[in-house]
């Protein structure tokens, strides 16, 4: 039988850090399926717009998540950190424009996927230990 998702003594309860990334990977699923030109129904505009404003105000215990990481481990220079912190917050407030049916123009499209390529290539963080808290189940 054919068995998918964490094994049974990796599994642990979610803490907030889980949510916040989890909110932010379906923010960064709905946000993508808007540039490839999928329809926004009511609810998923009322979803997408939820989730950005969740993301936006957990941008805040998502810098003290970071700090304390990298605290322990120095994994990010502030300079760095301070931009992916900002990209997360600019891909929630684009995203609550965007559900509230506010107009995209080219350039705030390609900005957008780069901004989105930004923040998933650093949520993957494939082959990399120090990066591991980006990752959620």
């Amino acid at each position: 039988m054919l068995s998918l998702g964490a094994k049974s003594e990796e599994m642990r309860c979610m803490d907030r850090q889980d949510i916040i990334f989890s909110r932010l990977k379906l923010l960064i699923i709905m946000v993508n399926s808007f540039l490839e030109d999928c329809p926004l129904g009511k609810y998923r505009q009322e979803s997408m717009e939820s989730n950005a404003a969740y993301v936006f105000k957990a941008s805040n215990d998502l810098k003290e998540l970071i700090i304390e990481e990298n605290y322990n481990k120095k994994i990010f220079d502030e300079e760095f950190e301070h931009v992916f912190l900002e990209r997360i917050k600019f891909l929630a407030l684009v995203s609550k424009n965007i559900a509230q049916g506010h107009p995209m123009g080219d350039y705030r499209k390609e900005a957008l996927k780069n901004n989105l390529n930004f923040i998933s290539n650093m949520i993957k963080c494939e082959g990399s230990e120090k990066h591991n808290f980006l990752k959620v189940a």
